[in-house]
């Protein structure tokens, strides 16, 4: 936004150039300059107040290593990110369940259409193991909803096994 307008002038309607450091006042919501058959422009509101807290003083790992009683960090004293997928599914009981994965591939053939559902198993394969049930519907992956289309559903799934180890 730039000052002397309240709409979100990122298109450049605007003359005014000077970004705002804070939101417009209230009662010009919904107007724009560049709209504006008036020479003036609106009011601006200005955040006033206390400036945040200084950031810490930067050290250097070193230095960082001389703080702390667990000595430096160093690869092998970062714990790498774990990598997994959780699929949540719908049982045909109407419960949920989520099933965390951490290697692929999964050992689960899916229907072809929504809902994503588990229609075979791979035997000794992960779903397996994890006791994933044919019928099973997936509604989450990774905690967000399957998208409404099968293509996009498809490929956010791949996307999200793709980051997993091979076991």
């Amino acid at each position: 936004m730039y000052a002397g307008c309240s709409c979100d002038c990122s298109a450049n309607l605007c003359d005014n150039t000077t970004p705002l450091v804070a939101a417009p006042a209230m009662g010009n919501a919904g107007s724009c300059c560049a709209s504006s058959t008036s020479s003036e422009k609106p009011e601006v509101a200005v955040a006033t107040g206390t400036a945040p807290p200084p950031s810490p003083e930067l050290r250097s790992p070193e230095e960082e290593a001389e703080k702390s009683d667990k000595g430096p960090i160093t690869e092998e004293t970062v714990e790498p990110l774990k990598k997994r997928v959780v699929l949540r599914f719908v049982l045909p009981d109407g419960g949920t369940q989520d099933v965390e994965f951490e290697n692929k591939p999964l050992g689960i053939d899916f229907s072809r259409s929504l809902p994503l559902t588990a229609k075979r198993l791979k035997p000794g394969m992960l779903a397996e193991k994890k006791e994933v049930k044919i019928g099973w519907r997936v509604t989450h992956i990774n905690d967000s909803p399957v998208p409404a289309t099968f293509d996009e559903t498809l490929s956010n799934l791949q996307q999200a096994v793709s980051v997993l180890p091979t076991a």
